[in-house]
């Protein structure tokens, strides 16, 4: 049974047919990376699978749960279990690196020294120790996003879902904090789901890459298979990316 499914899945915004019956799959501890064109579906696809964003019509199942039918305080542990990054990162300006990380685990079931020892323990994982007591302003935008990556993975979850997280960061940097995501992925077990245009950050993450094309998954299978594929609407996406023109001239 999948950890994830979307069965039919609709959504419009007036007359914009966003999403026109998706059919999508992600197993426990896989890696998928979503890619399409901008404006495509995307990011909406990542807001339906918690059902913060309604879908107009099919099915969403997590666990073999089908949270079409779960009133919202009955999604409430299910979204617990599925940490969302957003794009910006999303930190609080006003919390320390450390107060940013531990800001799940407040008002859970964790006295002080142990909201403590796992905060730092998520920290010394994510090689960010040394900034615990720095605000967002005194850090990098590429350590910002790992500090948010940080706080998702303080909540404990199953999944984590990523919208464009090397968006808006150096080339170098998007390299390391692709491979701090795999290494979550590979190490903890955590299924990732992301969004993404870097091709640089998807092949180092990807175990299976979506493809949304005119509402609908129009490819679902390896980077490698991806690469290869003569399809035509993934051939003109790969050659309008400059890193994947200059990476197919080499295969």
């Amino acid at each position: 049974m999948p950890f994830i499914e979307l069965k039919d899945v609709y959504k419009s915004f007036g007359e914009n047919h966003v999403l026109r019956g998706i059919n999508l799959s992600v197993e426990k501890g896989e890696s998928l990376v979503i890619l399409g064109k901008s404006g495509i579906g995307k990011s909406v696809t990542l807001l339906i699978l918690t059902r913060l964003l309604p879908l107009d019509r099919g099915k969403i199942f997590v666990n073999g749960i089908d949270l079409t039918k779960l009133s919202e305080d009955e999604l409430m542990p299910i979204r617990k279990k599925i940490s969302y990054v957003f794009q910006s990162g999303a930190l609080f300006d006003s919390l320390t690196v450390y107060e940013n990380i531990a800001f799940p685990m407040v008002g859970e079931n964790f006295d002080e020294d142990e909201i403590e020892r796992k905060a730092f323990e998520i920290m010394n994982l994510l090689e960010i120790s040394d900034y615990w007591n720095m605000y967002p302003d005194e850090i990098s935008g590429g350590t910002k996003k790992v500090v948010s990556i940080g706080r998702a993975l303080a909540a404990e979850p199953d999944c984590i879902l990523y919208d464009e997280p090397t968006t808006g960061i150096d080339p170098y940097s998007a390299k390391k904090l692709s491979e701090v995501i795999r290494k979550i992925n590979l190490e903890m077990g955590i299924t990732s789901i992301l969004v993404t245009h870097d091709m640089r950050c998807a092949k180092i993450v990807a175990d299976k890459i979506a493809f949304l094309h005119e509402g609908k998954i129009y490819f679902h299978d390896t980077f490698n298979a991806f690469v290869e594929s003569n399809l035509p609407a993934l051939v003109e996406f790969k050659t309008s990316l400059p890193y994947m023109a200059e990476y197919l001239r080499k295969v």
